[in-house]
Formats: structure tokens, sequence, C-alpha cells
């Protein structure tokens, strides 16, 4: 699944593990599913890498993103989405994380 052009991709993850639900969300600029996969990796362990739900652009209906993400910073993804081919929006990433411990 890989690209030659930047897009913006989205990702949500809600797992349990170890009495520990995990609700996120990501955002960020990449060529493909397997990258954004991969900082997932990085950040979350493979584990949770691998049941993350990847989109390509943001979908502000989705429960998690509805649960998660403020208005104001859907706004910004927006923005950056249109502008996703600049290189200089290379390195744009939002991770937003909620955590319950049981």
């Amino acid at each position: 699944m890989g690209s030659s052009r930047l897009r913006l991709y989205t990702a949500t993850i809600a797992a349990t593990r170890d009495n520990i639900m995990v609700q996120a969300f990501h955002a960020s600029i990449a060529l493909s599913v397997l990258e954004v996969r991969s900082r997932l990796a990085g950040r979350y362990g493979p584990h949770l890498a691998d049941q993350a739900d990847i989109r390509v652009g943001i979908h502000p209906a989705a429960p998690l993103v509805v649960a998660l993400v403020p208005l104001p910073v859907l706004e910004m993804i927006g923005t950056v989405q249109k502008r996703c081919q600049e290189r200089t929006l290379r390195r744009f990433g939002v991770d937003i994380e909620q955590c319950i411990h049981a």
C-alpha cells in the first residue's frame, strides 16, 4: 500500500490490555499506511499498532474522533490536510490518548 505522494492519515485505537483501556487518535503526514503503522508501533507497541484503524484523511464523525479530538484541533488537521504536499509539513503529527486503569 505504498504511494509516491504525501497524504494525511489518521488512526484510532481502542483496546484493553493488562486491565488498561487505551483509546487513542493519531494524525500525520506519510507516504503509506505502513509508515503510519510503524510510527504507531514506536509509540504504542506493535500489538496496539496492529489493531489501529488507519484511514486516509480525517473522519470527524468517527466515534473516537468525536470523543478525543477537540474542534480546534480538528480544524487545524483539516487545514494541514489541504496542504499535505508541502514538504515543510512532513513532520506534522498529532497524538491524543486516554487510558483508563481498572
